[in-house]
């Protein structure tokens, strides 16, 4: 209280402040710094809020170049003992907020709209305004003042945790900076603005979605490289919430990597994702990142939403960058008009760096003049050990045993998943294209199409093997192998089997290996080769987690 602590002050006397329910901790200490330390370089050494205030305000035009307006403010209100707690006048004098105490908010409108009743009847002033359920949060300190950079940081720090600054304040000493926001970002906004200013360690929150391949090994990553990133980069990844379409688990302060599994909780039938977006979104913490490892719609199409409630994306999951152009422009206009990023690097190449690449020549001025390569590792796969030698059917029975392929072969040799991973090329190279503008040859002969079982399709397959022995033997002829690769250029995206050299980059592939070859203006008589495996779940998690670390930097 004021009375308690101004006798102390005026003598110089250090204040302790201890918590009555819980006199063990430490408390606050307040006082003048030692000398010896009264250079150290932390600005800021105090932070507080009062979580229930009113925000009344006055506008108009009327009140420009007017003598006496802010006194007749606070007079009347003086005069209904109504106490003023903040106040923010715009410097076009058009403008005048002040914060009050919930209970004298009615009488502090009631006063303002008698003293002002002339200005409000001839429209030089507009009604009181009264904005409600808000929050005062200040940060203090003796080495703000004429220390550069402290509202930046204090803003930035707000605005990436999507926290709307109402008002704000700052006394002409710099000794304080006050803000209005809604109160229900105050825990929210206290966190953010504590771990930005008083702790060396930085935290996210990562909610995942889905728990199967991917997830496993992204949460395994997480639990092993966790004390590394602590020591080395003052970073700790909390993993707060996991969801399936069977069960799910919320955790603010952490779930135990270790036994996971036993925290899911059964959901309800009718809680899809919608329900796991609601948690996340009333949980409200800083510096949150949702991870989508799923092969879901439903999920993709909720990335707009995140966004827009600033909260960043890493997305294993195709179906958004490869969705609908519509969902494609709500996903980039959502991050271009939010704090949050949005990354899916994975979507393409697994861990490879493809998108990361493509932006950087692209960001950095260089005109992409096609790209190609190979991006499905069970084709990669195929066509390698076919320049070997071997029967196409034998090869794709092959690959099925080896888990190269999706249980029903089809869906890989349909070209499809390579046409989607080129469409989101494609958009990223600035191509306005939907799916069906991508020219794709599907490798399942007409006669294995229709309703039959993987194995009866493996046993038809082999009426196709001639086709290939020919076509090898042709290629061969010229010098060269057959691939089945995609191309980007000019604007048109497109997927199929080609004759490409020996000596190409393609033929060079081994095993499942993707590859991609930018052919730019700055690498033109040698082209960029971006080249490694392009599938699994330990890459692509490596590739989810290097995304998770790249959006934990942009929140610094």
């Amino acid at each position: 209280h004021p009375l308690a602590v101004q006798p102390v002050m005026k003598a110089g006397i250090p204040l302790l402040i201890r918590n009555a329910t819980n006199p063990e901790r430490p408390g606050t200490w307040i006082g003048k710094l030692p000398a010896s330390t009264d250079n150290r370089p932390r600005p800021v050494t105090g932070l507080t809020s009062i979580n229930r205030v009113v925000l009344l305000s006055l506008f108009g035009s009327g009140m420009a170049g007017v003598p006496g307006t802010a006194s007749r403010v606070f007079t009347c209100l003086a005069r209904h003992s109504v106490n003023v707690i903040f106040i923010s006048q715009a410097s076009s004098e058009q403008s005048i907020s002040l914060a009050v105490a919930p209970g004298q908010a009615s009488m502090a409108k009631k006063a303002l709209e008698e003293e002002f009743a002339r200005e409000i009847e001839e429209r030089r002033v507009d009604q009181v305004s009264v904005r409600r359920n808000l929050a005062m949060v200040a940060v203090v300190g003796n080495k703000m003042s004429g220390h550069p950079g402290v509202s930046a940081k204090l803003f930035e720090t707000l605005g990436k945790n999507g926290v709307n600054v109402i008002a704000v304040a700052q006394g002409a000493n710099e000794m304080n900076i006050s803000v209005v926001i809604d109160s229900g970002d105050e825990d929210k906004a206290l966190n953010c603005i504590h771990e930005s200013f008083f702790l060396s360690m930085r935290k996210v929150h990562v909610f995942i979605a889905g728990t199967g391949t991917i997830a496993k090994s992204l949460l395994s990553q997480i639990r092993a490289h966790r004390p590394t990133l602590q020591k080395e980069l003052a970073l700790d990844i909390v993993v707060s919430g996991l969801a399936n379409t069977r069960a799910i688990s919320i955790e603010p302060k952490g779930i135990d990597l270790e036994h996971w599994q036993e925290s899911m909780k059964p959901r309800e039938a009718h809680e899809g994702i919608g329900r796991y977006i609601e948690l996340i979104r009333e949980e409200n913490l800083h510096n949150t990142i949702v991870v989508d490892c799923t092969a879901s719609k439903q999920v993709a199409e909720r990335y707009p939403e995140l966004l827009a409630a600033n909260i960043s994306v890493a997305t294993a999951n195709k179906l958004g960058m490869a969705g609908s152009g519509e969902l494609y422009g709500k996903i980039m206009k959502a991050e271009r008009s939010s704090n949050a990023r949005f990354l899916y690097e994975t979507n393409v190449g697994a861990g490879l760096p493809i998108i990361s690449t493509l932006n950087d020549l692209k960001n950095s001025g260089d005109r992409i003049i096609c790209i190609e390569g190979v991006l499905s590792g069970t084709l990669s796969y195929i066509f390698n050990e076919l320049r070997k030698g071997g029967r196409f059917s034998d090869i794709v029975r092959k690959a099925k045993e080896s888990g190269y392929t999706e249980p029903d072969p089809r869906d890989d040799l349909s070209g499809a998943d390579f046409a989607r991973k080129m469409l989101i090329l494609g958009r990223a190279l600035g191509y306005q294209l939907e799916y069906d503008d991508v020219e794709f040859q599907s490798l399942v002969p007409e006669s294995c199409q229709g309703d039959m079982t993987a194995a009866e399709f493996l046993d038809r397959l082999t009426t196709i093997d001639d086709w290939y022995v020919e076509e090898i033997a042709a290629a061969s002829k010229e010098g060269m192998c057959i691939a089945y690769t995609g191309e980007l250029k000019d604007g048109k995206a497109s997927v199929g089997l080609k004759r490409v050299p020996l000596e190409s980059p393609v033929a060079g592939l081994n095993g499942t290996e993707n590859l991609v070859v930018f052919t730019t203006d700055r690498y033109l008589d040698t082209p960029l080769v971006v080249k490694g495996p392009g599938a699994g779940g330990e890459v692509t998690a490596g590739g989810v987690f290097v995304d998770i670390l790249r959006i934990a930097s942009y929140l610094e």
